[in-house]
C-alpha cells in the first residue's frame, strides 16, 4: 500500500464517523474508489480533473502533482486553471511574458492621479487598470521610438503624444509632456 493510500483511506475513516450526511452518501464511496484507482494506477484514464481536485484536498497539491508526472498527464497549475485536459510528454513548455506593472497599487494611485486625465493634452482613462493598461501596450509595442539611458528605458507613441518610461519591467511613469517629444529626447543628452 502507498503512502497516499494510507493518507487517503484514514481520511476517509474520519469522514465515516461524521454526522454530515453529505460526507456518508453513496457518490463520496464512488469518490473514494475513483480517488483509490488514480493512486494505484495512475493514468490518463484515472487521473481525470474532478479525481484530481479531490485529490488535492485530500493527499495535497505535491502527492497530486507526483502523480500526475507518473501519469504523464497535465500539470497541477493547468487544472487548478481548469484548461483542457491534455498530456504533458512531448509538449514544449511554455512561458508567459510578464506584463508590465507600476511597482505597488500605492504607485499606480499616484500616477494615474497625476496623469490618468492625459494632462488635458493627451487621452483620458477612466480607471488606473485601464491607464495601466495603456502603459504596458505601449511597452509591449506601441511605440515610435525608444531608448534607454540611466537603467531607464523611454518609450514614445506619436499618437497620442504619450511618454513613459520603465525600469527592469516595471512602469515607473507614463503622461503627455507639454513640451511633447523633446521631452524624450531629454533623456538622451
Amino acid at each position: 500500500m502507498s503512502k497516499f493510500s494510507k493518507i487517503l483511506r484514514s481520511t476517509v475513516s474520519d469522514t465515516q464517523d461524521d454526522p454530515n450526511p453529505k460526507h456518508n452518501s453513496t457518490s463520496a464511496l464512488t469518490d473514494f474508489k475513483n480517488m483509490q484507482r488514480a493512486i494505484e494506477n495512475p493514468t490518463s484514464e484515472t487521473m481525470q480533473p474532478d479525481t484530481v481536485l479531490q485529490l488535492q484536498g485530500t493527499i495535497g497539491n505535491r502527492s497530486v502533482l507526483q502523480l500526475l508526472r507518473k501519469s504523464g498527464v497535465a500539470t497541477l497549475s493547468m487544472i487548478q486553471r481548469n484548461d483542457t485536459w491534455k498530456t504533458a510528454r512531448g509538449r514544449k513548455k511554455t512561458t508567459k511574458k510578464k506584463q508590465p506593472r507600476f511597482r505597488g497599487i500605492d504607485k499606480l494611485n499616484d500616477h494615474f492621479q497625476r496623469h490618468g486625465d492625459g494632462d488635458g493634452i493627451g487621452p483620458s482613462y477612466s480607471t488606473k487598470f485601464k491607464y495601466q493598461s495603456a502603459a504596458a501596450a505601449i511597452i509591449n509595442g506601441g511605440y515610435d521610438d525608444t531608448g534607454s539611458a540611466y537603467g531607464f528605458t523611454y518609450y514614445w507613441k506619436d499618437s497620442t503624444e504619450q511618454f513613459v518610461v520603465a525600469k527592469n519591467g516595471d512602469i515607473i511613469t507614463m503622461y503627455c509632456p507639454e513640451k511633447g517629444k523633446e521631452r524624450f529626447y531629454e533623456q538622451f543628452d
